[in-house]
């Protein structure tokens, strides 16, 4: 278990949620309380026609104070009336953390800005039930930066809840990992970037909607699933494709579009597609595609496979699942080649010229 953010020696029961804001070389950080006198706005700091303030040097009572930043420490305690927490100006956070003391509450916090949480990450000690949730608004954004991770390391406690809205983002850089967060993505994206991991992450992408975006869960550049679940509704996109590597998860449930590239996915448990769905497999020079499965692969939906016109007669394993093989799919389309089932595998044959 990390040590606390925030160490204070008198009994004060009520602390919940503690922010530490990064801090420019020589900044001093304060604690700052929500208390929420003017309203739900996170920066509304320090009125000075009124003397009211979002934030206080105590619990109760106190010092009226302006809005965090730098490196101050922004607590939220369980007893305010207002836990709605508007953020809608860009803020770079250092850490999210849920106290031991927390009870029977919790806190929302709403995106409508660029929210970066850029040092430990979102840290929950408290009972279970009491999740901070997140909702990023259509184009908005919550980056998660450097190391930060959403919980503790060992991924132990349910840390945040995500939902996402049309066009918003939910991105992870550098070092950062998605923890044992449970996300609903309703025609957003969620990306990973650089060395960045999903881990024990919960991912599901809703069914696109008539007047909306499709979703998507997106691997660049050296990024790492880990032991992700996750499910992708209609229209929905999981891709690796970019990747120039493999990658591994825990489970997929594919009723959207599922593109593998030339890499190799490797899936711990099962992988079910449903009729909806569609995995794209790819080959690019002396590589192609495939799906490892651990378990048992239940198969629907539609293949589609590209790149093996001209490739060396033969024949190249496309899915393998040590579990056994259920089902075919009910579309093929397979250019260069015939695929052909197996017990528990499918390949594609590619013959030698007449």
């Amino acid at each position: 278990m990390r040590a606390k953010l925030l160490r204070r020696t008198a009994r004060v029961a009520c602390v919940a949620i503690l922010l530490a804001l990064g801090a420019a070389p020589g900044a001093e950080a304060r604690d700052l309380y929500w208390q929420g006198r003017r309203g739900d706005k996170w920066e509304h700091g320090h009125d000075p026609n009124t003397g009211l303030s979002n934030w206080y040097s105590k619990a109760v009572g106190g010092n009226a104070l302006r809005a965090p930043n730098g490196g101050d420490r922004a607590i939220f305690p369980p007893a305010q009336e207002t836990t709605d927490i508007w953020i809608r100006r860009d803020e770079d956070v250092s850490s999210l953390h849920i106290e031991p003391t927390a009870t029977d509450y919790g806190y929302t916090f709403w995106v409508r800005a660029l929210f970066s949480i850029v040092g430990d990450g979102i840290l929950n000690d408290g009972p279970a039930g009491v999740t901070p949730q997140f909702v990023i608004a259509r184009g908005k954004q919550l980056a998660m930066r450097n190391h930060a991770i959403i919980g503790e390391p060992d991924f132990s406690t349910s840390a945040a809840r995500f939902r996402i809205l049309d066009s918003g983002v939910l991105s992870f850089w550098e070092f950062s990992a998605g923890g044992n967060a449970e996300v609903v993505n309703n025609g957003g994206r969620v990306t990973f970037a650089g060395n960045a991991s999903a881990a024990h992450m919960r991912i599901t992408n809703r069914p696109q909607q008539p007047d909306g975006s499709p979703s998507s869960i997106r691997f660049h550049d050296n990024s790492w699933g880990i032991s992700a679940d996750l499910t992708n509704g209609e229209n929905g996109l999981i891709d690796f494709a970019t990747q120039d590597r493999s990658n591994t998860v825990e489970r997929i449930h594919n009723n959207g579009n599922l593109h593998v590239g030339a890499n190799r996915l490797h899936i711990k448990e099962g992988f079910t597609q449903g009729p909806l769905g569609t995995l794209w497999i790819d080959r690019a020079g002396a590589f192609h595609g495939a799906v490892i499965v651990e378990g048992v692969a239940k198969l629907g939906g539609k293949l589609k496979v590209g790149g093996f016109f001209g490739a060396a007669p033969g024949t190249y394993v496309l899915l393998r699942a040590t579990g056994g093989r259920q089902g075919k799919f009910a579309e093929v389309d397979a250019f260069g080649g015939r695929i052909a089932y197996g017990a528990n595998r499918v390949v594609i044959i590619v013959d030698p010229p007449p």
